[in-house]
């Protein structure tokens, strides 16, 4: 999962089109494919929903959610740096994107009630640098 500031101080937020979440908004992310470190992930899943090329700057926060398959899963949000952010959605996967105020994100209709917690860990600066991941966890 990826947290995304803009020079004015606001995250990223797309809005899900996908059945069963549509029209709920959500932080960019998605699932690790095979061979992919989790800092590949966020940034392939950011370039994909979003359209930006992004760089990981520090770990927010880990957590435990289930997902849709009713599986327990640890989730890793990211803070990712871009140095565009002209936002390109598909209309069909993420339907649309907002630049928000971090407190504003916090009572729109997020996906999860979690995602109030990344944001508020990213809101408290409690980033901590990637340089304490292992080795196959940090980017290259």
């Amino acid at each position: 999962m990826a947290v995304v500031e803009n020079s004015n101080g606001e995250v990223l937020l797309l809005q899900e089109g996908k059945e069963g979440i549509r029209d709920t908004w959500d932080l960019p992310g998605g699932s690790l494919d095979r061979g992919e470190s989790i800092t590949e992930c966020v940034v392939r899943e950011l370039e994909e929903e979003a359209g930006l090329e992004g760089q990981v700057e520090g770990l927010v926060v880990v957590m435990r959610e289930t997902n849709n398959d009713g599986q327990d899963v640890l989730v890793f949000a990211f803070e990712l740096s871009c140095e565009q952010t002209d936002v390109d959605v598909d209309g069909e996967e993420i339907l649309d994107y907002r630049w928000v105020e971090p407190q504003e994100a916090l009572d729109m209709n997020l996906r999860l009630d979690n995602r109030q917690d990344v944001i508020q860990a990213f809101q408290g600066n409690q980033v901590v640098d990637h340089s304490v991941l292992h080795d196959n966890l940090r980017p290259e």
